[in-house]
């Protein structure tokens, strides 16, 4: 099934946004034990190992002054004129051979002009760190990566600003050691750091786009990347702090998927701008998507932000859309596809169910260790799948989530496996009626109403005694119930749902909490902390729903 986000270990996500928002928050501190902890950095060749002990405070989520500055030396730099298929070099530590140029020393290269059949190689000491100036660069490799980084200890490439750069590759590479590598347009072995104000445009025909087998790294530039397979691609790690990005992949737009240690495997974005299209994910971290800054617009063929266990969205701005074709991501120890996709998924824990939530079961049922917590701030989800599922419980303190859940009726806009709270907030989900939960229980009250009917434009609002609407959305689909929560409710109060109204003082998205409705159809229901018996097609278990009249 699609997924908003199924947050393992005590993940807690706390929204703090404005327009379209993700989730975010702070890890518990009993999401580990003091045994787990100590084994935090250990290597595992079982993820449900690395599951178990990881803990998100051990994760190194910084970034180094070099990382964040991107000045160099002019005069002491080594320039590199690229001509044709072959170049030129000025100063020490690089050499041409053919169309090859192979930097040897740690230092600093200005590299400008066009390679049309060649490739920069980095091949240093262990200790080495180089850092390379695009300044106007373009160059293109038909067998092999554009820039390869074979060896450093650190290879920094930096945008010199108000310049173009680009990298292309062919469809075909001559791969080493009877292994798969390289495999990208810019492919280091070691850490890479892209960093500037210049513009990186990159066309990766074989495989990915951009790849480091360690941490990759990016606090500022322009990169627009098509890819074949992923974008931007950080075995260890992807930490973003800055930037513009253009990412059109045919598989995931940007991911981290070591899976053999608790400190690595991770996303973390602190700010930039995004336009990510993906025929798979958007964003794919094995372990932990930590999101506090920036501006996203995703579309994507299955989840749009998917961690196999945690996953924390602080600050953003957030329009997704996620659905297509249902694929959705496997279970810890699992292979092969499962039905399913979904805006936000965090997958499932090990020992967790992966598959359409608690339907009929005892509350409990889930991994105890899978919560959404969300504490703030605006979100926006338009799913082809379930919009908010988590494998375990969901708690809704504050904010504002909207959700266009799906017209199947084997989805629902609103899915767990133990148990979903509210105590604050403002919650309206619209979505298909036999497979839909509401919460189990909260201090403030709630609503779902089963068995409407409502089509795609179909306005959708809550309104109180006195005319005053509480909560609006306007339908992207077809749907059959509705969920609401707000701190505007009283216990046991009535409230109308209006669909198909005129509602003024409305959003993009049909939203207000301070507007009026005209005409449309009306439906009564009672708002209440305490769940009452299913109604109409609602499946049995935790979250039956209230009641409508």
């Amino acid at each position: 099934m699609r997924r908003l986000a199924a947050l393992c270990i005590a993940a807690v996500l706390v929204f703090s946004l404005s327009g379209l928002g993700g989730c975010a928050g702070e890890q518990s501190s009993s999401a580990a034990s003091s045994d787990a902890a100590a084994a935090v950095d250990s290597e595992s060749s079982a993820f449900e190992d690395v599951a178990a002990a990881f803990d998100v405070s051990a994760l190194d989520l910084d970034y180094s002054n070099r990382d964040l500055d991107a000045s160099y030396d002019e005069a002491s730099a080594t320039r590199i004129a690229l001509s044709g298929s072959s170049a030129s070099v000025d100063g020490s530590g690089a050499a041409v051979d053919g169309s090859t140029v192979t930097i040897s020393s740690e230092g600093t290269y200005i590299i400008s002009g066009e390679l049309s059949s060649g490739q920069i190689v980095v091949d240093a000491s262990d200790d080495a760190k180089v850092q390379l100036v695009l300044a106007g660069a373009t160059i293109h490799n038909e067998n092999g990566p554009a820039i390869y980084a074979k060896n450093a200890d650190k290879c920094f490439v930096t945008l010199a600003d108000g310049t173009q750069n680009s990298l292309s590759d062919g469809t075909g590479y001559t791969l080493e050691d009877d292994s798969d590598e390289p495999c990208a347009t810019l492919f280091c072995r070691c850490d890479l750091t892209i960093n500037g104000t210049g513009a990186l445009n990159v066309t990766a025909n074989y495989r990915h786009g951009i790849c480091s087998k360690d941490d990759l790294v990016v606090t500022g530039g322009i990169l627009n990347v098509t890819a074949v397979e992923d974008c931007l691609r950080g075995r260890d790690c992807v930490k973003i702090a800055d930037g513009s990005f253009s990412l059109v992949a045919g598989g995931d737009g940007i991911k981290s998927n070591k899976d053999t240690k608790a400190t690595q495997g991770f996303v973390s974005i602190t700010g930039g701008a995004f336009s990510i299209n993906a025929g798979d994910d958007a964003v794919q971290a094995k372990t932990y998507i930590g999101i506090t800054g920036g501006t996203f617009s995703v579309t994507s063929a299955d989840d749009a932000f998917h961690s196999d266990l945690q996953m924390a969205i602080a600050g953003g701005d957030f329009t997704v859309s996620a659905g297509g074709i249902a694929v959705d991501g496997k279970t810890p120890g699992e292979g092969g596809p499962a039905a399913g996709g979904s805006p936000v998924d965090s997958g499932s824990f090990p020992g967790g169910s992966k598959g359409g939530g608690n339907r009929g079961g005892a509350p409990g049922a889930g991994s105890s260790d899978c919560l959404i917590q969300v504490n703030g701030g605006t979100l926006v989800l338009d799913s082809a799948g379930d919009a908010i599922d988590s494998n375990g419980s969901v708690e809704i303190t504050g904010g504002t989530v909207l959700a266009n859940g799906p017209s199947s009726d084997g989805d629902g806009a609103f899915d767990y496996d133990s148990e979903a709270t509210v105590s604050g907030g403002t919650v309206l989900m619209i979505g298909s009626s036999r497979m839909a939960q509401s919460f189990s229980s909260g201090t403030q009250p709630f609503l779902c109403i089963a068995n409407v009917s409502g089509s795609a434009g179909d306005t959708v609002a809550i309104v109180d005694a006195n005319g005053n609407v509480i909560a609006s959305i306007t339908a992207t689909k077809q749907f059959g119930m509705v969920l609401a929560s707000s701190p505007k409710f009283t216990e046991g109060g009535e409230y109308t749902l209006v669909i198909g109204g005129v509602l003024t003082n409305t959003d993009a998205h049909g939203y207000t909490d301070s507007g009026t409705v005209t005409g449309g159809s009306s439906t009564s229901a009672t708002a209440s902390a305490t769940p009452s018996s299913s109604v109409g097609g609602m499946e049995s278990g935790p979250g039956a729903v209230g009641v409508a009249r």
